[in-house]
């Protein structure tokens, strides 16, 4: 198994038990900040994350963490073509979790601290 599918695979665990509040602790730090910005408080902003809010563009909104990070019918994880190769900071490696159907979803990994945090791609 990969360290992206581990990642994935912990992330997803902890949203769906009741460990959901560590679930944030996987998520980057930059992308904790903007979701703080956007709930008004650290506090407020864990409680939205547990009942699944996810921010698109700058506003919460009602969501599915397992569906934002994995899709609804992940199949495997692969890294992008070249033709889809996005520039990122050293550090920074952007996966596609690829569906069933052929379609996918992009998630950021980034190495901060001692570990690996991840991030929506959108």
């Amino acid at each position: 198994m990969s360290r992206a599918q581990e990642v994935l695979q912990e992330f997803v665990s902890r949203v769906r038990s009741e460990r959901c509040p560590t679930a944030w602790d996987l998520l980057t730090h930059r992308y904790q900040i903007r979701f703080v910005e956007a709930s008004g408080s650290p506090d407020k902003a864990r409680e939205l994350f547990c009942q699944g809010y996810v921010l698109q563009g700058q506003a919460l909104v009602q969501g599915d963490w397992v569906q934002e990070v994995v899709g609804r019918r992940p199949h495997h994880v692969v890294s992008p073509p070249p033709e889809m190769a996005v520039k990122l900071p050293a550090g920074e490696a952007l996966i596609f979790v690829v569906q069933q159907d052929g379609g996918y979803v992009s998630v950021v990994l980034v190495k901060e601290g001692q570990g690996t945090k991840l991030e929506p791609f959108h």
